[in-house]
C-alpha cells in the first residue's frame, strides 16, 4: 500500500454513497452514545444499592455481631469491585468504539464531504461571542466548538467520555477502602 495512511482516497465514492456512509457512522456513534447511557444508568442503581445495603449493615447488622457484618460487607465490597472493574471496561469499550465512528466522519467530512459545498453561520459560544462554523460539517463544527481557543467557560475543556471512565475507578478504590477498613475495624476493634 502506498501513500499517506492520513490522506484516503475518495475516488469511487458517488455523493450517495458518501451521504449513506456518513450516516451509518452517526448511527453507529449514537448506538454506542445510547448503550453508554443505559449500561451506566444500570450500573449506578447497582452502585446505589449496594451502598443502601452497607448502611443497612451498619445499622442492623453491626449492633448484632462484628463478624457476621464483617462477612456481609465483605460480600459486598467484593461485589461493588467486581461490577466497578467490569463497569469500568464496557465505559472504556464504548468511549473507544465512539471515537472511532466519530474519527471516520471526521475524516469522511475532510476528505469525502456527505455534502458538497459549505453553508457558514456565526452560532453565539456566549453572549459576546460567536465563532464561525461550517454547518455542513457538525462533526468539524464540534471539534472547531470546543477547542481550547474557543472554549467559552472553563468547563468546555472537560471531556464527559474522559470524566465517566473515572467515575468505576474511584468506584473500585471507594469499595477496596471500605474492605479494608472494615477488616481492620474487625481486627483492632472487636
Amino acid at each position: 500500500m502506498t501513500g499517506d495512511p492520513e490522506v484516503p482516497s475518495a475516488v469511487g465514492l458517488s455523493p450517495e454513497e458518501r451521504r449513506w456512509l456518513y450516516a451509518t457512522y452517526q448511527r453507529f456513534d449514537q448506538n454506542e452514545g445510547q448503550l453508554a447511557d443505559y449500561r451506566s444508568s444500570y450500573l449506578a442503581a447497582v452502585m446505589a444499592a449496594l451502598i443502601g445495603a452497607i448502611v443497612y449493615a451498619v445499622a442492623n447488622i453491626l449492633p448484632r455481631s462484628a463478624l457476621l457484618f464483617t462477612t456481609t460487607v465483605t460480600f459486598l465490597a467484593l461485589f461493588g469491585i467486581a461490577i466497578s472493574t467490569v463497569w469500568a471496561a464496557v465505559v472504556r469499550r464504548t468511549t473507544e468504539a465512539q471515537k472511532l465512528w466519530r474519527g471516520a466522519a471526521l475524516a469522511l467530512e475532510t476528505y469525502a464531504p456527505p455534502i458538497e459545498g459549505s453553508l457558514t453561520a456565526a452560532i453565539p459560544v456566549r453572549r459576546d461571542r460567536s465563532i464561525i462554523v461550517d454547518l455542513t460539517r457538525p462533526y468539524h463544527a464540534h471539534q472547531e466548538r470546543f477547542a481550547p481557543k474557543n472554549r467559552a467557560y472553563w468547563f468546555d475543556g472537560v471531556r464527559p467520555s474522559e470524566l465517566s471512565a473515572q467515575v468505576p475507578a474511584l468506584l473500585v478504590l471507594f469499595w477496596t477502602g471500605v474492605l479494608a477498613a472494615v477488616w481492620v475495624a474487625l481486627a483492632f476493634g472487636s
